[in-house]
């Protein structure tokens, strides 16, 4: 999502709303950002309750100090633990 888009909770956007269909058919999501993106409160979290009011699985792991195109984190056992975790 660029700067210029507006963020998930804008009555406009119906990004949020096309969860339920993911959330539903039961699709774990692992999303990863930095502490300082400009979106992780705006869009992140608003995604992240969203989903779990629908009853879906979304996992949010936060890079402290990195900005909004994190990389994975340093330590990759939480993404394996996550892709283990949901594949058995």
């Amino acid at each position: 999502m660029s700067g210029n888009q507006p963020p998930l909770n804008d009555a406009k956007m119906l990004l949020v709303d096309s969860l339920a269909p993911l959330a539903k058919a039961g699709v774990p999501i692992l999303h990863i950002c930095g502490s300082l993106d400009p979106w992780l409160d705006r869009d992140t979290r608003v995604a992240e309750k969203k989903y779990k009011e629908l009853g879906g699985n979304l996992t949010v792991i936060i890079r402290q100090g990195e900005g909004h195109f994190a990389t994975g984190p340093l330590d990759p056992k939480p993404v394996v633990d996550f892709i283990v975790a949901k594949t058995n």
